[in-house]
């Protein structure tokens, strides 16, 4: 992991206060709400590594209503240099790249956020609270990085698939844009988890890789937090715990109580026992961490998150960074719906790609996936890494 250059923590507790200018509600127990439409921080900075840029990393919830607001806007510039705009929907880390020029000659780092959409829990009829609520601030960090290399933008649009009871023709299309099967294909992606749904469009295509997360349900929160200790002790036995799940067929779930994740044995009740799925499972997950740790060491998987919902490129960010501290990895994620086509991918930054597909799996079946969708983001992804890769 890359070492932050700073720490910042909100609240009663923390270290936040000196930074705080003005726009900021007194501290509270774990956190400090922004207030108004305004907030600003000032944050002294140690020595840089020459030629770096920033990461700016924000762990916030977005005050709402429930019925009236989703969540709230969020303009954030430092030093006078705008960094982005995004609707903030839910509570976890965002990420903006500093530019080198935001920078200068200056030790300080003047932080400027916009919260237009600030309201008063009184107005609303939930409390007696009067103040302009923006966001909760839990904590902030700062970290060195690389500049960023060139890219140009690119939106490949979806491939002109078959309907997939047309196999000969799928693998035809597939074929003629990659040069490769689907089994080929897929074999490009290691899964970062949310749930199986990947994992199981992978096995449709006849694959089967030994993936850590592949298989796995965990958060976005959990998995950064997986990454920064290099998922330390997965698969240890004392962190292991084994259920039943119940089902026509009660099969045994799985799991790691100090990295927060689930996941599938594919063992039933009546077939084996807890305890020797306790003990196989601790095996294999040992093994799958060795495979994961060289995968982010070589770099030559493409790594794809999804997740329901609203996710943006700074919810990404910090996942990125965190890969890119092994080496050159590249990361694409994946939405529902949005603005683009199904099977529609965006490059929006170097080794950085946004798919957009029609529906995620339901959490019931997710083997019931946007296949055909599916298959076009792999392709035009795996098209413009490889082609990335060929330029580097």
């Amino acid at each position: 992991m890359i070492e932050p250059l700073v720490d910042i923590l909100f609240g009663r507790h923390g270290n936040a206060g000196a930074c705080l200018l003005h726009g900021w509600s007194a501290p509270e127990v774990g956190f400090t709400w922004s207030v108004g439409r305004e907030s600003r921080l000032q944050v002294p900075l140690p020595s840089i590594p020459p030629g770096s840029e920033l990461i700016l990393e924000l762990d916030l919830n977005p005050f709402v209503a429930p019925g009236v607001t989703r969540g709230q806007h969020l303009t954030i510039a430092a030093n006078g240099v705008r960094l982005g705009e995004d609707f903030i929907v839910g509570a976890g880390p965002v990420a903006y790249r500093i530019p080198a020029r935001a920078l200068g000659s200056s030790n300080m780092l003047l932080v400027e956020l916009q919260h237009p959409d600030a309201r008063r829990p009184v107005d609303l009829g939930f409390n007696t609270d009067a103040r302009e609520l923006g966001f909760m601030f839990h904590a902030a960090s700062i970290r060195a990085v690389p500049p960023e290399p060139a890219f140009t933008p690119h939106l490949v649009p979806p491939l002109d698939l078959p309907a997939v009871p047309d196999t000969e023709a799928l693998k035809r299309a597939l074929h003629a844009r990659t040069g490769q099967t689907a089994e080929e294909l897929v074999l490009n992606f290691e899964s970062l988890g949310h749930n199986c749904e990947f994992g199981i469009m992978q096995r449709q295509c006849g694959a089967e890789p030994l993936g850590l997360l592949r298989f796995v349900g965990i958060t976005l929160p959990d998995l950064l937090r997986g990454l920064d200790c290099d998922f330390a002790d997965v698969g240890q036995d004392r962190w292991l715990r084994v259920y039943l799940h119940d089902g026509p067929r009660r099969e045994f779930i799985v799991s790691d109580v100090r990295h927060n994740f689930t996941f599938h044995s594919f063992q039933f009740e009546g077939e084996t026992t807890a305890e020797r799925v306790r003990a196989e499972q601790g095996v294999r997950l040992r093994y799958y961490h060795q495979r994961f740790k060289d995968v982010l060491t070589t770099a030559d998987r493409l790594f794809v998150f999804q997740r329901p919902g609203a996710l943006l490129a700074a919810h990404m960010l910090p996942l990125l960074m965190r890969l890119r501290a092994h080496g050159p990895n590249a990361l694409l994620f994946v939405t529902e719906g949005g603005a683009h086509p199904p099977g529609t991918v965006a490059q929006i930054g170097h080794g950085f790609y946004h798919g957009y597909i029609s529906r995620m799996a339901p959490g019931e079946d997710v083997g019931r996936s946007d296949f055909r969708g599916w298959l076009s983001i792999c392709a035009n992804a795996y098209t413009l890494w490889r082609e990335q890769m060929g330029q580097a």
